[in-house]
């Protein structure tokens, strides 16, 4: 495509599709995991409907939705109000659940890895920053052949002391030594993503094809909002 014409796609795409119709040029890209590069649905809500049926509670599938991308250990204090020892025992057996079977219970969304390796081809250096444990992090991107496009894994700590977006996107930053923020972008699909990249300072684009949607990420002040992968990577390949 002509440099010219890409340019005006993209910024088409901004006054279509996002608040600031200007084009963001990021050197470093943070991505989240969950509901923006792989639909993981499946696996997260059936590893939370066996941890709570092993506490007695029966719970609506549909009502876990609001589970996928924040810590697990908010979710189960947060929705069923649990005390530090029974959210232990809930995680511990969402884990057992999800290490054996639910993290096969994933996929990739269709055209993530063709973008990752544009982007990377591009000279983009690109960070993973998700809430998920970094164990189960690292087993995702090698079930799906991920992990070489990625310069940083940033995940969460299995004991829980490093597991909201904020310290995870200054952890990850730090370790990759990434230039002024300003160069640096958060995409990710909940609010989240989005109150923890503003914490630290980088602007954040919402994925709206994840499981935040629309209103949940305009409430959060998305700095932009991306429909599908393919106007993703044309913005970040910007």
């Amino acid at each position: 495509m002509p440099p010219t014409l890409f340019y005006r796609l993209a910024e088409a795409l901004g006054r279509l599709f996002m608040f600031n119709a200007q084009i963001f040029s990021a050197t470093h890209i943070f991505f989240d995991l969950d509901g923006t590069l792989t639909d993981s649905k499946p696996g997260i809500i059936n590893g939370y409907m066996y941890s709570l049926q092993s506490l007695g509670i029966t719970a609506d599938p549909e009502a876990l939705n609001a589970f996928i991308g924040p810590p697990i250990r908010d979710c189960f204090r947060n929705a069923y109000g649990f005390d530090e020892e029974t959210v232990t025992r809930a995680v511990e057996s969402y884990r057992d659940y999800y290490r054996k079977i639910g993290y096969k219970e994933n996929r990739p969304y269709k055209g993530i890895p063709e973008m990752l390796r544009q982007l990377q081809a591009a000279g983009k250096t690109l960070i993973l920053a998700t809430a998920k444990p970094d164990y189960f992090a690292d087993k995702i991107l090698r079930l799906f052949n991920l992990s070489d496009y990625f310069s940083f894994v940033g995940a969460a700590e299995m004991n829980g002391k490093r597991n909201s977006k904020t310290d995870i996107l200054r952890y990850a930053h730090a370790h990759v030594g990434a230039p002024d923020k300003a160069a640096c972008i958060m995409v990710g699909d909940r609010s989240h993503d989005v109150e923890g990249a503003h914490a630290v300072g980088m602007a954040c684009a919402g994925v709206l094809y994840g499981y935040g949607g629309r209103k949940e990420l305009e409430a959060a002040g998305a700095d932009f909002l991306i429909p599908t992968v393919r106007e993703l990577g044309a913005f970040l390949l910007a």
